[in-house]
């Protein structure tokens, strides 16, 4: 019966993501916005109808009993280790960890209110209250947070439609490495049609599943690509792997993020930056922000 569903996990779990985001109490209003997530994130997976309305139907039925910490607790309390477990309780699972992890931003982020995801009690669901909570969230650099503020943006839900921000928002969390995030922004580009920068981007997401995430941060020389395709992987598997990770920076660093989409630099300055992303010369904090009158000379070779 979960079959689909399954076989389409990183599309589910994004699902869950937004909608768990949004509000944990079924309300008509929060319902209908679940169903555009759903059918949104949906679309950007290229999933056929029927395993979209599957999706919403599970994540707004089945999995709403799993609302509350307790009902999470409960659940896990519940279990032994003889018990024969089936595709739902995965997905049982996958929804869990989505709430333990939204559950957990306000400690590793202390400056953001506890309260905006405390599944302890129910939420009531306002979409411009719930998309100006995302958004205050969003600015610490949290990629979840980000994320659902860009799918929001893009349906305008809890605010005005526009996909250029959008567009701005879901690059930020697909810079960061969140591959997921890179296949909703080839969406919002087709959406916008800008044919051109979805299928671009459809492909980086495709090799960024085929090689970033076996630790690979430049393309093998037999792959086929054009040159903003395999210059924008590299730039996204070098930041994942030598500032995320590296460095340990899970949250998007916005500053950085803008000082090296400034089109004044080449493939060589962005990737001089990134390795000297804690560097005291060649600050990249200078790009946007100068504190001195910037050198002309050429960065790199």
């Amino acid at each position: 019966m979960y079959e689909k569903i399954i076989e389409n996990n990183e599309a589910f779990e994004v699902m869950l993501i937004c909608t768990t985001a949004m509000s944990n109490a079924l309300s008509k209003a929060f319902t209908a916005d679940a169903k555009k997530v759903v059918s949104f994130v949906g679309a950007a997976y290229s999933l056929d109808d029927a395993t979209i309305r599957q999706c919403a139907k599970v994540i707004l039925g089945d999995l709403m009993s799993l609302s509350l910490t307790n009902d999470r607790l409960a659940m896990y309390r519940g279990r032994g280790a003889e018990n024969t477990y089936e595709d739902v309780d995965a997905l049982f699972d996958m929804k869990a960890n989505v709430m333990s992890k939204f559950e957990r931003l306000p400690q590793q982020t202390p400056t953001l209110n506890a309260e905006w995801f405390n599944y302890s009690h129910y939420m009531a669901y306002n979409a411009i209250i719930r998309y100006d909570v995302l958004l205050q969230t969003a600015t610490t650099g949290e990629v979840w947070p980000a994320m659902v503020s860009g799918v929001l943006t893009a349906l305008g839900i809890g605010c005005e439609e526009d996909k250029g921000k959008a567009i701005e928002r879901l690059k930020q969390c697909a810079m960061w490495g969140y591959t997921p995030a890179i296949l909703l922004l080839s969406h919002v580009y087709a959406l916008n049609g800008d044919d051109q920068s979805a299928a671009d981007f459809k492909r980086i997401y495709t090799l960024c599943k085929k090689y970033m995430l076996l630790g690979k941060t430049e393309l093998p020389k037999n792959e086929e690509a054009n040159t903003f395709v395999k210059e924008t992987f590299a730039v996204i598997s070098s930041i994942f792997y030598d500032v995320v990770l590296g460095y340990c920076r899970p949250n998007i660093n916005y500053s950085f993020v803008e000082a090296i989409s400034s089109p004044s630099l080449s493939f060589t300055d962005i990737m001089h930056y990134i390795n000297n992303f804690q560097g005291s010369q060649d600050n990249w904090r200078d790009v946007t922000n100068p504190s001195f009158t910037v050198s002309k000379r050429k960065l790199g070779f």
